[in-house]
């Protein structure tokens, strides 16, 4: 067990999440964690630039930093960060994600205290080292994100917290339906995992307009394909949101009733803005809802009902396809109980 460490009534934290949209979210317990143990800390965050527009007001960070570019970190992209934390006098840095090149400008910075996971070569950086074992998929990342606070004496609280600026939402305004029940549906993801096809979400989105409900049919730039997929399998062509702006995303799906989504950033941003949601899961280890599901009080995750598995071996796997096991009457079900 590492070390307690005691830190002064006004130091000054650096939290560093230099990844994705949901882990950033999936570490905001911790920025939570912190204000409400340590109201005197000032408590700064490190994430990319195109994730820091998210992050705006938060009423647990003090300051906001971004990287010099939302490429990997890399030696060439970090070369002035050294500097710029030097600058800042922290008396304390928490890794909650273990970067070589972040790491080591952390630590040429002098930071006192650095705090960080044991599990890669990163940890060589730090003064302060927890064993994980992440990739076993044995526990959530939240959990493992809390975990880090045990040697400032924290206590963990398992909330997810974004602030979102109403005014944000904008035009995207007119797609929703004050008489009626909005449900967002959100079908792109990144590709860490085995989604649903088109035509599986479609048949949720008829489901739920057969039962009166308001659908929109949610996405980005580089969501474009399933998007247009799923929409030209629709019975009835449903309203589309194609929201550019992480502000306008958070702003919009805090108004839906439910938001439906595979496991990605957007359905972490739902429980962070208590927009009750529906995850939809494969049952690849490291990609189950114990490891990823939203954390919101009224979340709740889908995954097909089938041993889990280390990888996806597609038609060699007697289970194949699993993820057809997992039915759109089963999701709208979900979705209902959240109304």
């Amino acid at each position: 067990m590492a070390q307690p460490v005691t830190l002064a009534d006004n130091a000054r934290i650096l939290v560093i999440r230099p990844d994705r949209i949901g882990d950033v979210v999936l570490s905001t317990p911790v920025l939570m964690s912190l204000r409400a143990a340590k109201p005197n800390w000032k408590i700064s965050m490190l994430v990319r630039p195109m994730i820091a527009p998210l992050l705006e007001g938060h009423p647990a960070i003090d300051e906001l930093l971004t990287l010099d570019s939302d490429a990997k970190p890399s030696w060439k992209n970090t070369t002035g960060l050294a500097e710029t934390l030097r600058q800042k006098k922290f008396d304390a840095a928490l890794h909650l994600y273990s970067d070589f090149w972040v790491s080591l400008a952390v630590w040429r910075a002098a930071v006192p205290v650095r705090i960080g996971p044991a599990s890669k070569l990163a940890r060589i950086f730090y003064n302060t080292a927890l064993p994980q074992r992440r990739s076993r998929g044995d526990r959530h990342e939240a959990d493992y994100n809390l975990d880090l606070l045990a040697p400032l004496g924290i206590p963990p609280l398992r909330k997810s917290m974004l602030p979102v600026q109403p005014g944000a939402i904008g035009a995207a305004a007119a797609l929703l339906d004050l008489s009626r029940k909005n449900i967002g549906v959100f079908p792109g993801m990144g590709g860490s995992a085995r989604n649903w096809k088109p035509e599986q979400y479609a048949q949720l989105i008829d489901i739920l307009k057969a039962n009166a409900h308001n659908v929109i049919l949610m996405g980005g730039a580089a969501d474009a394909k399933i998007v247009e997929a799923v929409a030209a399998a629709c019975a009835i062509k449903p309203r589309r949101f194609a929201g550019t702006h992480l502000k306008e995303l958070a702003a919009f799906v805090q108004r839906l009733d439910v938001f439906v989504a595979p496991s990605t950033g957007p359905l972490h941003i739902a429980g962070a803005v208590g927009a009750p949601a529906v995850g939809i899961y494969c049952p690849i280890r490291v990609c189950l809802p114990r490891r990823w599901g939203p954390i919101g009080a009224r979340d709740t995750a889908l995954c097909p009902d089938v041993p889990p598995c280390e990888a996806c071996v597609k038609e060699q796997c007697p289970y194949w396809d699993c993820m057809d096991r997992l039915t759109p009457g089963e999701a709208a079900a979900a979705v209902k109980e959240r109304l």
